[in-house]
């Protein structure tokens, strides 16, 4: 599974759309659209981070 998509897949479980994951993190639904797209190797851990924390996962779990 692309990590990606295990990010939307547990955002998705929490019942979370993009935008409440994006203030919960503080970031734009932007970076949170791109993470979801693959685009995690253009942000930064402390986004990477936030958005883990955001989800209450490790951030492993996501971009590992």
């Amino acid at each position: 599974m692309k990590k990606a998509s295990k990010m939307r897949q547990i955002r998705k479980a929490k019942g979370m759309r993009q935008l409440d994951l994006a203030l919960l993190a503080n970031c734009s639904l932007t970076w949170i659209w791109l993470l979801e797209q693959g685009g995690h190797d253009r942000v930064s851990e402390e986004m990477k981070s936030r958005v883990a924390e955001a989800l209450d996962v490790s951030p492993g779990e996501i971009f590992a």
